[in-house]
Parts: C-alpha cells; structure tokens; sequence
C-alpha cells in the first residue's frame, strides 16, 4: 500500500461533502456505477459500485472499466468496507 492509500484508507461516508455525478457503466460493465465525490478535505475521487449499490469487488470487472474509462483505481477502505477509488491529483 503506497502513501497514497494510506492516506485514503480512512475515507468516511460522513465526510463526503458533495457526490457532483454518478456515472452508470452500462450492461456491458454488469451496470456498476462510479461515483465521484468530494471530501471535507478536499479530495477529489471516484469509488466504484456494483448495480445493488454496494462496494464493487469483481477485480476482473473492475480491470475492463479500468482499462475503457482510462481510470487507475487504487484499493482502499471505505466506511471500514474494502473498496476501489481513483484519485484525482490535487
């Protein structure tokens, strides 16, 4: 786990102060869905959900939204759940 992630592994659903957009994948990505959103702090990321609205776990799913969104996403915790987010440079 890099600084990074150490940094990110504490990301809290209370601390969300804005979700801008959710963007649905679509049947081709099972319609998972990838929600930006925006912390207290400032950052900036994307976490990554399944169609039921829980944390998506499937990494081969995860890898073809990767590679067609052009999006790095990075495990994390969030709300002490194991999860993937993709980090906007501040």
């Amino acid at each position: 786990m890099n600084e990074t992630n150490i940094k990110l592994s504490n990301i809290k659903s209370v601390k969300i102060i804005a979700i801008p957009s959710v963007v649905i994948t679509g049947k081709d990505f099972k319609n998972a869905k990838i929600a930006w959103i925006k912390t207290e702090d400032g950052r900036s990321l994307d976490i990554i959900f399944d169609d039921h609205g829980n944390l998506l776990v499937d990494t081969g799913l995860l890898a073809r939204i990767e590679y067609f969104y052009g999006k790095a996403f990075e495990p994390i915790l969030f709300d002490n759940r194991p999860a993937y987010a993709h980090v906007y440079a501040a």
